[in-house]
């Protein structure tokens, strides 16, 4: 809950120290528009930028495993939503239930191509 609720956080970028996004980390900071993952992070932790408004693209780099239930859910301008690695990589990773729900991105572009959400999440 690092930074949740605020509402003047308008971009970040998180130092190579860091190998979790913790829990609600970012939620509900509303002008956040964009936010650099790197590398040394592994897991994304559950709400971690529910309902950041603002926020319209995100990329994930390879080395994420863990993507925790509604970590980017109601970030209703999240249109575009980068992985770092293959398609293969990127169905290994651990996605908790709602981790996407209600953003407007069609999938995750991943380096070999589009994996398309589906009714019943990823296809």
């Amino acid at each position: 809950e690092a930074f949740r609720g605020c509402d003047s956080l308008t971009s970040v970028v998180i130092p190579e120290s860091v190998t979790e996004i913790g829990y609600e980390a970012f939620c509900g900071c509303d002008s956040l528009t964009s936010v650099v993952i790197p590398e040394s992070v592994t897991e994304i932790g559950k709400e971690a930028f529910y309902g950041c408004d603002s926020l319209a693209s995100v990329v994930i780099p390879e080395s994420v495993t863990e993507i925790g239930r509604s970590a980017f859910s109601r970030c209703e301008s999240l249109s575009s939503i980068k992985f770092g690695g293959t398609k293969k990589e990127w169905k290994a990773v651990e996605k908790g239930e709602n981790w996407h729900e209600g953003v407007p991105a069609k999938g995750v572009e991943c380096s070999d191509g589009l994996v398309k959400f589906g009714l019943f999440g990823l296809i």
